[in-house]
Parts: C-alpha cells; sequence; structure tokens
C-alpha cells in the first residue's frame, strides 16, 4: 500500500480528484436548492390554481343567484302548469349547460317541475338550500351532494318563489354541476399526472379529474387517509403527502364557496417526482458534465503525471551519467551538483571517507589505478527514486585497486551499481562488481581474482 500510494502518478492522480470534490459538493448542494425550489414552486402553482377554482366557484354562485332570482319572476314558474315550467327549464338548461338540473319545489318538499325528470316521485324537503331559502325568504346555498334525480355531483342553490302577496309559494333550484371542475383541470394545462380533487367536509369524493369510467372515484370516502384528515383540518394550505397509488404527491387544497353545513374542498396534487423532473435533469446533465470534465482532467492528469514521471526519472538518469563521466575525466567539481554532501556509500572503497568528500576521493583512486579507465554505462533503469546502472569497467590497471597489485594489463569488470536521488542529487549507492579480468581473456597463473566490492570508484 505505501509503495502505490508513493507514485508519483498514484498521487497526482488523488490529487485531482481531491481537488474535484468541492465542485461535486457543490453541484450536490445547488440540486438540492433546485429540488426545494422546485417543490416550492410546484406547490405555489397548485395553490394558485386551487384558489382560482375557488373563486371560479363564487363567480358561478353569483351568476346562480342572478339566474334564480329571473326565475322566481316568471310567470311559467309561478303560473303551476308542470308540463309549461318543465318545458321552459328544460330549454334553459340545453343553453346553460353549467347546469346539471333546473327545478321548481313545492313546500311540502315534492318536485313541482324538473328540467331532468325524475325517476319517480321524490321529496327533497330535507335538502338544505330547500330549508334555508324558505327560512331565510333569501337565496340559499346547500350541501355539495349526489343529486337525487341526476345523480351526479352537484352543488344546489335555491331561492323563494312568492305569489302576488309575498307568501312563500315553492322554490326554485339550480343544480351546479361540478363538471365544470374537470374542465377546469383539463384546460389548466396540469403537469402529467395531477390529479384534480373536491371532496364534501365528510371526505366523500365530488368530483375527480382524471376519472377513469373502468374506476370512478366519484362518491368513494377518502375519510381517514393523511391527506384528506388534513385538508378537512386545515381548510386550505399546502401539504406534502402520499396519494392513493403510493406516489408522493405535492398537494394545494382550498374551501370551495357554499354554506356553512355545505363546505367542500378543492386540491390539486402533483406527483413530487414530475415537479421536480427539470431539477433531476438539471442535476443529471451538470453531473454528466462534470463527468466528462473529470474524465478529461484524469486523463490529462494521467499523461501529464506520465510526463511528470518521465521527466523525472529521465533527470536521474541524467545524474548518474554525470556521476560516471566525473569517473572517466577525473574531474570532481561537477560532483558538487550531482552528489549530496551527505551521500552514504554502503560499498565505499578501502579508505573511502563518508559523503561527498569520499566521493571525489573514490574517483581519484579509480583515475590513479586507471589512468585510461573509464566505466561505460550499458544499460540504465529508472524507477520511482531509483536508478539501476549496468555498467562495464574497462582501462589499464596502472595501480593498486582494492587490493588488487596493478598488472599492466587492460583489464575489465561488470557490475550492477544501485542509486536513490532525492532533492535532485544522488543520496545513497550500492554497488556490485565483478573481478577484474584481462581484455584479452589470457590469464596469468595466480589465484582467481578476487571480486571488487567496492563500487561508487568502480
Amino acid at each position: 500500500m505505501t509503495s502505490w500510494l508513493g507514485s508519483l502518478r498514484v498521487r497526482f492522480m488523488l490529487l485531482v480528484l481531491v481537488s474535484l470534490l468541492p465542485a461535486l459538493g457543490l453541484l450536490v448542494y445547488v440540486a438540492d436548492g433546485q429540488r426545494d425550489q422546485a417543490v416550492e414552486d410546484a406547490q405555489e402553482d397548485a395553490r394558485r390554481l386551487a384558489v382560482l377554482a375557488a373563486a371560479d366557484q363564487e363567480r358561478l354562485l353569483d351568476s346562480t343567484r342572478q339566474l334564480l332570482v329571473a326565475l322566481a319572476a316568471l310567470p311559467e314558474v309561478r303560473g303551476g302548469d308542470p308540463g309549461v315550467c318543465s318545458a321552459l327549464l328544460a330549454t334553459l338548461r340545453s343553453e346553460v349547460p353549467l347546469y346539471a338540473n333546473l327545478g321548481v319545489i313545492e313546500l311540502d318538499g315534492d318536485i313541482a317541475c324538473s328540467a331532468v325528470p325524475p325517476p319517480g316521485p321524490t321529496n327533497l324537503a330535507d335538502r338544505i338550500y330547500f330549508q334555508r331559502a324558505v327560512e331565510t325568504r333569501d337565496f340559499a346555498v346547500g350541501e355539495y351532494q349526489i343529486g337525487r334525480v341526476t345523480g351526479l355531483p352537484t352543488l344546489n342553490c335555491g331561492y323563494p318563489v312568492t305569489d302576488e302577496v309575498g307568501q312563500i309559494v315553492a322554490v326554485v333550484y339550480a343544480a351546479l354541476d361540478l363538471i365544470w371542475l374537470n374542465e377546469f383541470a383539463a384546460e389548466a394545462g396540469l403537469p402529467e399526472g395531477s390529479v384534480l380533487t373536491v371532496v364534501d367536509r365528510t371526505g366523500t369524493v365530488l368530483v375527480h379529474h382524471p376519472d377513469p369510467a373502468e374506476a370512478s372515484w366519484i362518491g368513494r370516502s377518502l375519510a381517514g387517509t393523511p391527506v384528506v384528515e388534513t385538508i378537512l383540518t386545515q381548510g386550505a394550505g399546502t401539504a406534502e403527502a402520499p396519494g392513493e397509488d403510493g406516489r408522493s404527491y405535492l398537494y394545494a387544497f382550498e374551501r370551495l364557496a357554499g354554506g356553512a353545513a355545505g363546505s367542500a374542498y378543492v386540491s390539486v396534487a402533483i406527483p413530487r417526482e414530475v415537479a421536480v423532473a427539470p431539477a433531476e435533469r438539471a442535476f443529471s446533465d451538470s453531473l454528466t458534465r462534470l463527468g466528462l470534465v473529470a474524465t478529461l482532467v484524469l486523463v490529462a492528469a494521467w499523461v501529464g503525471a506520465d510526463l511528470l514521471v518521465r521527466r523525472d526519472l529521465d533527470a536521474n538518469k541524467a545524474l548518474v551519467r554525470r556521476l560516471y563521466d566525473a569517473f572517466e575525466t577525473g574531474g570532481v567539481d561537477p560532483l558538487d551538483e550531482v552528489v549530496a554532501s551527505d551521500f552514504v556509500d554502503h560499498d565505499p572503497l578501502p579508505g573511502q571517507t563518508p559523503g561527498l568528500v569520499g566521493m571525489k576521493q573514490a574517483v581519484g583512486m579509480f583515475r590513479a589505478a586507471f589512468p585510461d579507465g573509464r566505466l561505460a554505462v550499458e544499460e540504465l533503469i529508472a524507477e520511482g527514486d531509483k536508478v539501476v546502472a549496468r555498467v562495464r569497467l574497462q582501462g589499464t590497471q596502472a595501480g593498486a585497486f582494492t587490493g588488487a597489485d596493478p598488472s599492466r594489463r587492460a583489464m575489465t569488470a561488470e557490475g550492477v551499481e544501485t542509486y536513490r536521488v532525492a532533492g535532485g542529487k544522488i543520496a545513497e549507492g550500492w554497488s556490485r562488481l565483478g573481478p577484474l579480468v584481462p581484455m584479452d581473456g589470457v590469464t596469468e597463473s595466480e589465484p582467481d581474482a578476487e571480486p571488487v566490492r567496492q563500487g561508487q570508484g568502480g
């Protein structure tokens, strides 16, 4: 592990990766902020739609009031002829499709006439809008309900019909079809997967957009679900909660206009994943770009590190070559730039002193023993801070060298020397040279030559 981390290339790559961490952290931080902002924006958009739906409901109730006041004054409504009255209301309903039904209720609660023919004898005396219209002698708004005549979710409103002396003789009513909220949702351009729902004060679904025919939501009770309990408790606001399909939704809800007993609530739900999708795409794109940049930087770092390593290795080789140049020329002054002052020679020549001074001394010993000698570098291998040299000593031995008397002959020896470079200078050295042998291959009749163990001087 130490040698792996000691590699210049690896350290350089790690440095590049570490330098990219702040950018990645900033990217994640910004993405989190964008997601939070996307959630906030989605809830605000849903809130605006819910408020707008409630405002449209108020507008429709004002229009309904005007309609009922006008109908209450018509002789067809006050005249008591059910056929004429029903025909008039049916014609009017066909021209104003916002209403599921228009009708007149007698004081005992029975239907006197209706635009939509009732399925049979129908009594509406228990309806809030009817009771309040009679009690207040004014426009009254009832409950959100499923109509007994139409079978549709409606908000019914009533207005008293009086005779010539001001006595209430009936109540004219209009059933506002909540289907308009489906049209509102379709035209609002809600994000994909969004849902508009209207629930009454008991949590029963009155409107659900979209509402698939094969699994209609109308009339289904959502009482007890977390989001509906929040809606019924708070009346207006925003929330995040799981939907019936298990997905997380961002909700905004508002109370719809109506009587105290007829409260209903409209909610707009946007899937959280849809709301944050643009932020997720932006994060993914940014992450991809950062990945590409990181890849390019890492490739450049790898190549750059390789170049740096090669440059350093070549520089280390050059130091060793300069060392051998000193042995060949005898010039020791350049060694001040090549060898560290505290150089450690692990295989010194006999009598060689430590450090740079000792290396210069070794050069002198070598030149004295081999005036024409040279240490030919046959191969240099550099790795990390080490340089290994395969060398060949050649020269005429004119003086004693490592205990061997002068042979006056051309001698040669092969060896391997290793150097460690630190701080741009040679700091340590190890040497293993073979025995000196005549270059002409003729060996005198004498004991075998001993190996030359001391190496920096050959």
